[in-house]
């Protein structure tokens, strides 16, 4: 078994890494707020991230001129990437040291997803607090970044595992590491800091049973990534046929029966369609 907590005190964060989730709790929280509001919130070492981001050949910008400020930077990138960008800066770096064999795309597709349902699912079903499960879907995985980033050898035995025996993946990493990704993630966060209600979605997010506290905010956050990874596949088909009617059939799919007539039987796959929408634009940006 490896050493885990050695490994950990690899990962360097930022210095400011817990205010700046509290900025985005209170920019999410304000109606009137926008991507520049949270703009003015970031400090020197994030907003040249987000610049090199921006200015990077990963956001398919054709424009020769250099993008120089974090107002052009914030129209190239859009808010909902802007979030996850800034939520997981101290993580995106550690894949850009790891090499290409993570697929950064398919995962910020993954958690933009998660976060705008969790946060569709919080509003309508009253589960916990909007602003803060957008925060915990954002960051729910950011424990599988750790793993490839830290732990090379026992992702290859990982994914070895998942297709030899079909094992989910918390459980493959369990099988392998002692501990799995939510865990992992939401050990991480609770050492630097983060609001205890999206340290407890994120470590218990694939099985909400065993969570103590924050009940709400973990089950919203666990059908909100079960219900990502049943529509993800209605967003990223290159047609423009019509959602909607696969949409619910995808639903009670992926979430138990009374959880899916109370989605279907009120406004919330309403809003789900919508969130499925924009989210097919966004990602769809992140393939150009």
């Amino acid at each position: 078994m490896v050493n885990i907590s050695d490994k950990l005190k690899e990962i360097k964060v930022f210095p400011t890494f817990p205010s700046i989730v509290q900025n985005v709790i209170e920019a999410l929280e304000d109606p009137k707020s926008s991507a520049r509001d949270l703009a003015k919130r970031m400090d020197a070492s994030i907003t040249s991230e987000v610049l090199k981001i921006a200015n990077s050949a990963y956001y398919g910008t054709r424009s020769f001129r250099k993008i120089d400020s974090i107002e052009h930077a914030i129209a190239v990138i859009g808010f909902q990437s802007l979030l996850s960008i800034v939520l997981q800066m101290p993580f995106l770096k550690m894949v850009a040291k790891g090499g290409m064999e993570f697929n950064e795309k398919e995962y910020l597709r993954h958690t933009i997803l998660t976060a705008t349902i969790s946060k569709t699912l919080s509003k309508h079903l009253k589960l916990g607090d909007p602003s803060t499960l957008c925060i915990s879907g954002i960051m729910h995985d950011v424990g599988k970044i750790v793993i490839y980033s830290l732990f090379r050898k026992e992702w290859k035995d990982i994914l070895k595992l998942k297709a030899e025996q079909g094992l989910p993946s918390y459980v493959a990493e369990r099988n392998v590491l002692g501990i799995n990704h939510g865990t992992l993630g939401g050990n991480i966060l609770d050492q630097w800091n983060i609001p205890e209600s999206i340290v407890t979605s994120v470590m218990y997010h694939h099985e909400p049973e065993l969570a103590k506290n924050h009940f709400e905010s973990v089950k919203c956050v666990y059908l909100a990534n079960s219900l990502a990874k049943a529509l993800e596949e209605l967003i990223t088909d290159e047609k423009d046929r019509p959602i909607k009617d696969k949409m619910r059939e995808k639903i009670f799919e992926s979430v138990d029966v009374e959880t899916a007539k109370s989605i279907v039987c009120t406004d919330v796959e309403d809003e789900l369609f919508i969130t499925l929408l924009e989210a097919k634009s966004l990602i769809r940006s992140l393939y150009r």
